[in-house]
């Protein structure tokens, strides 16, 4: 066991769990540099340093008195802590017919120890933020506790901001590319699915699926749905095809009696088809061969009597959201 003294303050600490203190316009914020211990929670094991000391300026110092009820079951997890003193006990709660009542069977909590870590595994995984845990145990403190606490408010600015978990947000996906042209490339990315209608977070979910080295690859060339498929992996591709896709299919008459399963085997069949302007995509007589779902531009198709040969001067617009078998 060894000691920090700041201002007048000695605070002990374990030795696995080095804490430093640094002196800021409002007082004394406590934050981790490190922890030589982070298999204990498991979404600190990729996090570098500087993702820790992100977290570790949002760490508030909260003191509990002795008996205090910390958590209760059944409640929302609103609160991340990590003990510097004293011990809590967590237990799970026994439901007698329709009553609740406390468990004999305690797990000690004690200095180093983390409490209501299975926030990190949220925030890490949750596309709204509005699925907040619960907790299934009743922490109680068995002594006086002190310890840091990380709100689920601050957890969520850090996860929106990039700083941590950086694959959940936009910005977090723009501080990974360190390139500025790599930068510019994501921005036109996520630009192109905004404007084909793809929501912000299915587009963050698709973009867990893109090859950085694709991208370099053909860092010039124009951003269209060939281009798309040519820098995502078969994860970005599949979540994009079913996104974009499967509300359509199901409109399509003879594709109604169709389950999603069935329909999510269409999708993943999908393959990207760029035509340039004025191509002609099918001609009259001609076998049909492809069945096209139609995400950008428009295309015209005559309207011709049965047995008229000549060009027709009426067209259908076939645009975007359109299924047209070719």
């Amino acid at each position: 066991m060894g000691s920090l003294a700041y201002g007048g303050m000695t605070i002990g600490i374990k030795e696995e769990l080095r804490v430093d203190m640094v002196l800021c316009h409002q007082g004394v914020a406590y934050y981790i540099i490190g922890l030589k211990d982070k298999e204990r929670v498991k979404e600190l094991q990729h996090m570098n340093d500087v993702a820790l000391r992100m977290i570790g300026g949002c760490l508030k110092p909260k003191i509990f008195k002795e008996n205090e009820m910390v958590i209760e079951a059944g409640q929302p997890l609103n609160v991340m802590l990590i003990i510097i003193a004293g011990s809590m006990l967590a237990y799970k709660p026994i439901r007698v017919t329709t009553e609740v009542s406390p468990s004999t069977s305690f797990e000690t909590l004690d200095k180093g120890m983390f409490v209501g870590e299975q926030l990190l595994d949220w925030a890490g995984k949750t596309k709204t933020f509005d699925d907040q845990p619960v907790s299934f145990k009743t922490i109680r403190c068995s002594k006086k506790v002190e310890a840091f606490a990380l709100t689920v408010d601050d957890l969520k600015t850090l996860v929106l901001s990039g700083h941590i978990f950086p694959m959940k947000s936009k910005v977090g996906i723009f501080k990974i590319a360190a390139d500025r042209k790599i930068r510019e490339k994501l921005e036109a990315i996520f630009w192109w699915m905004a404007i084909n209608g793809i929501s912000d977070d299915v587009a963050i979910d698709i973009m867990h699926g893109f090859s950085q080295g694709k991208l370099k690859e053909n860092i010039h060339a124009e951003v269209d749905v060939n281009y798309m498929f040519s820098v995502l992996e078969e994860y970005g591709k599949s979540i994009m095809r079913r996104h974009v896709c499967m509300e359509t299919l199901k409109k399509v008459k003879e594709l109604q009696h169709m389950n999603d399963r069935e329909l999510g085997r269409i999708c993943d069949s999908l393959k990207p088809k760029v035509f340039e302007d004025n191509a002609k995509v099918v001609e009259v007589g001609k076998p049909l061969n492809a069945m096209l779902y139609i995400i950008a531009g428009s295309m015209q198709a005559p309207i011709m009597d049965a047995g008229e040969v000549a060009p027709s001067t009426s067209f259908h617009t076939l645009k975007k959201v359109c299924i047209s078998f070719i």
